[in-house]
């Protein structure tokens, strides 16, 4: 069975994470109604985790990465796919942020997360972040940065946040071509959403720009539940 990139990099960082939490610093952080202790991790520590992803990742035969190479900071990843370029904004709107004229940073402890950027874009490179800890569940969430190269993507992304794309006929284009549309929302389910039964349920805040934009999709046929905890 093919090994998930996702659940390779989560697994390893948690259970690194394991052997040191009890001697790093922590603070507590409220994230909605949840608490964690949050634990910063010096550039040392990050290097180490760092170098045994690579040596984890450069042990799989796979003709999905051209290249991985291993930087005291962070992996590099080269890869030989690159997903259209409406899936790549679908997946940037729902968990991606623009980081500079040409990049997006996905700060992220989900396994498939993970493989959707993986899968999604050519040039990524991966961060240690940070380690929180749920103290209702005592389960340890390791947190990484992955900043992907993609200047098409990254202007469009800046160009909705910043309101200034003409949303109606970027939203004609959508719904009028049903592969660019699934191609889309396949790109926001993977970043922060899920398949509810018959129904799409997404983490968003009613200000966010994709709010609108899917509000306009689906003509207002949305349910929104402040109440729900992402």
């Amino acid at each position: 069975m093919k090994r998930s990139m996702g659940n390779i990099t989560a697994n390893l960082l948690e259970n690194y994470g394991s052997n040191y939490l009890n001697k790093w610093k922590s603070r507590e952080h409220l994230l909605g109604r949840r608490k964690f202790l949050v634990y910063n991790v010096d550039e040392q520590i990050k290097s180490e985790i760092l170098f045994l992803l690579y040596k984890e990742l450069h042990n799989i035969k796979t003709t999905t990465f051209k290249e991985v190479k291993f930087l005291s900071k962070c992996l590099v990843i080269r890869s030989t796919h690159e997903a259209p370029l409406w899936y790549r904004l679908g997946l940037a709107l729902s968990d991606g942020s623009v980081l500079g004229k040409s990049n997006i940073i996905f700060s992220t402890s989900k396994p498939h997360t993970i493989d959707a950027v993986m899968y999604g874009f050519s040039y990524i490179k991966i961060y240690v972040a940070r380690y929180m800890l749920s103290i209702k569940t005592n389960k340890i969430i390791p947190v990484i940065n992955i900043v992907v190269k993609d200047p098409d993507t990254a202007l469009l992304l800046r160009r909705i946040k910043e309101n200034k794309l003409d949303t109606d006929q970027f939203i004609d284009a959508l719904v009028n071509d049903r592969m660019t549309l699934a191609q889309f929302l396949a790109g926001i389910i993977d970043g922060d959403g899920s398949i509810d039964r018959d129904n799409i349920r997404i983490c968003i805040d009613k200000r966010d720009p994709l709010y609108t934009i899917l509000q306009k999709i689906f003509r207002n046929n949305l349910v929104y539940d402040e109440n729900d905890i992402c």
